[in-house]
């Protein structure tokens, strides 16, 4: 597992343990609410952009293998 060649650092905010690679990412997903990736057809945005996809797939019928 690739946590395992990072140092594991208790988050912060709620003490769950991240490596530091993932834990500015933990932070801006769970903490903070950071959503980078909207939805090209309404005004939802998502943290991340597969949950994106399957929004778009579901809500939209827009097929996933479509998009870059």
């Amino acid at each position: 597992s690739e946590s395992k060649h990072y140092k594991m650092t208790p988050c912060p905010i709620c003490n769950r343990p991240c490596n530091q690679y993932k834990l500015r990412r933990h932070m801006d997903l769970v903490h903070f609410k950071i959503r980078r990736f909207k939805c090209l057809y309404c005004e939802k945005a998502f943290g991340t952009n597969n949950n994106r996809k399957l929004h778009m797939k579901r809500h939209h019928g827009f097929v996933e293998e479509t998009l870059t």
